[in-house]
């Protein structure tokens, strides 16, 4: 920067003399490079730590979602859903059970007659072709009518007849090649025990994966009461060739369809005396269970034998058919609790914010937080205590009989409930030991930026004493020079007033020395009057 020191003024016999001295001072720190190193260090610093300022959200977002914020009215609802679906379970489950076998048998009846239908018209299609001619309309519909009839109760086909119909074209159409391998010679495997034994009749993952292995290896899978593993090799003749797959895409598609379309005729039983009843097929729940017995460890346990017993006991019959129907209390329990989280959720969201807008939909929706699964976790509970407690009265207490009586979908969902209520607990407890990690990291990064402005703030300070001290250094110099100049300038003021005093001396002397210049130098006088006159000669 530069400094204009203020003008000085000197006089001397009448004589004046201004001047004003311009002294550049410029201040420069010394650590520009130091400061600005720390400026690039403290915005690398700042990026950290807005990260870590992000994870810290998205972990306190998902350690909210994992926190139970459940209050009493919400405990109570969940009680009182587990209490009144428990008790329709109790009091109404011999009619549910009579609802869901009638929507099984008229769905399978109505399924086999439409694709009936569409057989006979393809037939009919195909014949009329081959003799040029085209498939009316009237024939169609002739069609039409004599398979529906077929297929629908009246006063001389009883709705065991049909369903026993509808049964027998699956059985057909569908065969599965596993299928009677059970009584091969040296097993184990019961008529009754057949269905849960062998792994292609269970309605469930397990089952669809194993009808596609054995279009691969050709073998029927069996696992007996005990959970031994039995291998019986299928018979390759021209009946069972049709059923396998020759590439591999057609044996996927061979193995899906042939066990999808088998089982619907085995849930219903089958076409002879049983139907409507038979042995079924495991649902879901028990196929888990027998998968579970079958594994090297755990077929040590008696759980192999509790699953045969679920399956082949008369008074239980725990199929397919069973776990539809004890799934509807425990799905209407569902409902009741996730229904009124959702609504109440929604009050509150919209009370806080006045109005729909700004309402925060998951906080509302009634699904993937602890609040709704601990909710559930009672409900489902008090479900399962009120089953039990009421079998344990029909029975007498609790022995075989008992178990005939027991919902083991609301026990299984029960199961799922503790399981996913624990283990969002222990994940929790997981993100928040990270989130403290994440807060150390972000304390050590604030720590180190402190550091870095402190010491950008000593470089500062440092900058600004260096600047100080040269301006005073500068200052002082100034002053010295100043005090030389005005002694010079007061010297040379003085120098030129004795000189013009001189010079007028010299003219007033000038005609005192006429005679002696103009006698030693002749003319002199009249060149110099001259020169003054007109200028030089």
């Amino acid at each position: 920067m530069t400094g204009i020191v203020p003008a000085y003024k000197l006089e001397c016999e009448g004589l004046q003399v201004e001047f004003e001295v311009v002294s550049p001072i410029e201040l420069v720190g010394g650590h520009s490079g130091e400061r600005q190193a720390l400026a690039l260090d403290i915005q690398d610093l700042d990026k950290q730590i807005d990260a870590c300022e992000e994870e810290l959200k998205k972990l306190d977002s998902e350690i909210d979602r994992l926190t139970n914020h459940a209050d009493g009215l919400d405990y109570t609802v969940a009680v009182a859903s587990g209490l009144i679906t428990g008790a329709i379970d109790s009091f109404f489950g011999e009619q549910i059970k009579e609802i869901t076998d009638g929507f099984i048998n008229k769905g399978l009846i109505k399924t086999a007659k439409d694709k009936k239908i569409k057989e006979e018209i393809h037939k009919a299609e195909e014949a009329a072709r081959k003799k040029g001619k085209e498939l009316t309309d009237d024939a169609r519909n002739s069609i039409r009518r004599s398979v529906t009839e077929k297929f629908t109760v009246s006063d001389n086909k009883s709705e065991k007849s049909v369903l026993s119909t509808a049964i027998r074209y699956f059985e057909t159409r569908n065969e599965s090649p596993t299928d009677n391998l059970w009584n091969y010679k040296g097993t184990s495997i019961t008529p009754k025990s057949h269905h849960l034994d062998d792994l292609t009749h269970h309605a469930s993952l397990i089952g669809l994966v194993a009808s596609i292995v054995t279009q691969f290896t050709r073998k029927a899978d069996y696992f007996d009461a005990s959970g031994k593993h039995q291998g019986i090799p299928i018979t390759i003749d021209e009946k069972n060739d049709e059923l396998f797959g020759k590439t591999v895409p057609s044996k996927i598609v061979c193995g899906t369809v042939n066990w999808f379309w088998h089982l619907a005729s085995d849930v219903a039983g089958t076409s002879g005396k049983t139907a409507g009843g038979g042995m079924g097929v495991p649902g879901p729940l028990l196929s888990l269970i027998k998968g579970f017995s079958s594994l090297p460890i755990i077929k040590e346990t008696k759980l192999s034998e509790f699953a045969n017993f679920l399956f082949t006991n008369d008074g239980v019959r725990f199929d397919f058919r069973e776990e539809v129907a004890q799934s509807i209390p425990v799905l209407m329990n569902e409902l009741f609790v996730r229904t009124f989280y959702a609504i109440r959720r929604f009050m509150m969201e919209y009370c806080e914010n006045k109005g729909f807008k700004g309402i925060n939909w998951k906080n509302v929706l009634p699904f993937r937080n602890r609040t709704v699964i601990r909710m559930l976790t009672i409900a489902t509970g008090t479900f399962t205590a009120f089953d039990l407690a009421d079998a344990a009265i029909r029975s007498g207490g609790f022995n075989a009989s008992c178990l005939m009586k027991i919902n083991f979908v609301g026990v299984g969902r029960f199961a799922v409930a503790v399981v996913t209520d624990v283990s969002m607990g222990i994940k929790r407890n997981h993100l928040m030991n990270e989130r403290i990690g994440v807060l150390s990291e972000q304390m050590k990064l604030l720590n180190a930026k402190v550091s870095y402005k402190c010491a950008e703030m000593y470089y500062a300070q440092a900058d600004a004493f260096e600047a100080q001290e040269e301006m005073w250094i500068a200052a002082q110099n100034t002053e010295q020079t100043l005090y030389e100049v005005y002694e010079i300038t007061a010297e040379s003021v003085t120098y030129i007033a004795d000189s013009l005093v001189e010079i007028q001396q010299s003219f007033e002397n000038i005609s005192e020395y006429r005679e002696g210049i103009e006698r030693n130098n002749p003319g002199l006088i009249e060149d110099l009057t001259n020169i003054l006159k007109w200028g030089e000669k």
